[in-house]
């Protein structure tokens, strides 16, 4: 229900799992505005969230690396830089919340 009216009420939900899967989501994966994932994923994954661009998809994922999925389309490689400061995100966390 959360993923469903989040949109309508203006915040946001973050999921983070280890392992995925279809009877986890159900009809729920269309409400994802945001896919990340680190790592490499399963072929289940990949044609649960990844279908469009399943030929992109590569398993030589290193620690620190994924890809992303932005609405439906915007899909690209990611590399997730390592934290400097831990008080710098908390920061920007709150800061970004509180628009």
């Amino acid at each position: 229900n959360l993923l469903m009216l989040g949109r309508s009420f203006n915040f946001h939900v973050i999921l983070s799992m280890q392992r995925l899967s279809a009877e986890t989501f159900g009809g729920m994966r269309d409400q994802l505005s945001l896919v990340i994932t680190l790592g490499n994923v399963s072929k289940e994954v990949v044609s649960m969230l990844f279908s469009e661009h399943k030929d992109c998809i590569k398993n030589d994922r290193q620690c620190g690396t994924g890809y992303m999925q932005i609405n439906g389309t915007d899909f690209q490689p990611i590399v997730v830089p390592k934290i400097a400061s831990m008080e710098n995100v908390n920061n920007a966390i709150k800061e970004a919340v509180m628009r």
